[in-house]
């Protein structure tokens, strides 16, 4: 499935994989490529791009193929909205395993304690 990017917003002169594609900035006012890089990893995007991935080893989609999917842009203020919201839920989600490993790094202590005194 594809879903690394790169998004880079300063000259590379150089990069030695092919694990990733390569997003430069787009100069379209009202277009924010955070939103852009959130549609192409979107579950959605990635059903419909499936159809265009070639075989082999691993799943990849050229470039030819990659220029033929359409991304839908709503208007700047929702862009933004899209954003924000994705940014408070990975902030939430990372909050929340921070939690749980705290908890389960106390288990593991009171399990150690019964089991070594």
């Amino acid at each position: 499935m594809v879903r690394n990017f790169a998004h880079r917003t300063r000259r590379i002169l150089y990069v030695c994989t092919s694990g990733f594609s390569l997003l430069d900035e787009i100069l379209i006012p009202n277009l924010k490529i955070e939103y852009i890089l959130l549609f192409l990893k979107s579950a959605f995007r990635l059903k419909q791009m499936e159809r265009y991935m070639a075989g082999g080893s691993y799943p990849t989609i050229v470039e030819s193929e990659l220029k033929k999917v359409r991304i839908l842009f709503p208007p700047i203020h929702i862009q933004e909205k899209i954003i924000e919201e994705n940014s408070l839920l990975k902030n939430r989600l990372e909050n929340e395993r921070n939690l749980f490993e705290e908890k389960v790094d106390k288990l593991n202590k009171k399990i150690n304690e019964i089991f070594l005194g």
